[in-house]
This record gives C-alpha cells, structure tokens and sequence, in this order.
C-alpha cells in the first residue's frame, strides 16, 4: 500500500511541477513581450528621425533636403515655377554652405549665400525658374557647395514635364 500511496504521490508532484512549467512558459512569454515593447519604444524615441534622415546619416551625408526631389508635373512654356526646399544640418558640426550653383541660367534661388548651419539647423531655399519654351522632360538642378569648393554637399533636383499653352 505506501508504494501505491507513494506512486500517487509522485503522480500528483509530477501533475504540479507540469502545472508550474505552464505558468513559467507563460510568465517567459508575457516576460519576452513586455521586453519586445521596451525595445519598440525605444527604438522609436532613439530614432524619431524620417527615413530619408537615417538612410543620409548611415550613408555619411552632412545636409539633407525635404523634400529630396521635387515632381513638378506637367509645367507650361513661358511660366514661372517656384519651390522650396527645407535643408537640414544632420552632421553634429557648424556647417558653411560657401555658394550654390545652378544647372541653368534659367533657375535663381534664394537666399544668397554665404551660410552658416550650426547642427541641428534648418533654412529654407526657394527656388524659381522660369519655365523655358522647349517642350518636353525637364529636369533642373541646385547643388550646395562647402567653404571647401572641393566638396558638394548636396543636389536639389526638379524634375517636371514642359507642355504649351492650349
């Protein structure tokens, strides 16, 4: 009879410790998700940044525009076009944008340079072209330059499309 007794025993011991493991994998689980949500919140205040912003950080730019192109559409002879373009220093040092130099004559922006950026700053460039009278694919181009004329620091680019007047 104790072996009977001791064989129950081992039974209803061996019903806990199963009993236990369940609520061990469950406590791991809920354990493994609240760490999921720490490191998605982190993550997320740590990299509040758009993607075009880490994407310019990893591959090493100083200056970023929003927008980075500008799809101007269908365009008409003769007219004026005008866009702005935020630039933002993403280097972590004072940057000085030395001069900005168009693809055409036709394409003026403003404001004029020389510009100081400390980190972390941001200005706005507008730029105008008057929309010359060939029709077809357009595509006009801004490029910023460093104290050092060595180095462009960035391209802003408008792409668009030149129909007549119907």
């Amino acid at each position: 009879m104790t072996f009977l007794k001791t064989l129950a025993k081992l039974n209803n011991s061996a019903r806990d410790i199963h009993k236990d493991m369940k609520e061990l994998l469950n406590l791991a689980r809920l354990i493994r998700i609240f760490i999921m949500i720490i490191c998605i919140s982190a993550c997320s205040m740590i990299f509040y940044e758009t993607p075009s912003r880490l994407l310019a950080r990893v591959q090493g730019y100083k200056l970023i525009a929003e927008p980075i192109l500008i799809n101007a559409g269908l365009l008409e002879a003769g007219q004026m076009f005008k866009a702005q373009y935020r630039i933002i220093n993403i280097s972590g040092e004072t940057l000085t944008i030395s001069d900005a130099k168009t693809s055409c004559d036709c394409v003026k922006i403003e404001p004029e340079f020389p510009k100081v950026l400390k980190s972390g700053d941001n200005f706005e460039v507008i730029f105008l072209m008057k929309i010359p009278a060939n029709t077809g694919p357009l595509q006009r181009e801004v490029i910023l330059w460093s104290e050092n004329s060595m180095e462009s620091l960035l391209c802003l680019r408008m792409n668009g499309v030149v129909s007549t007047k119907e």
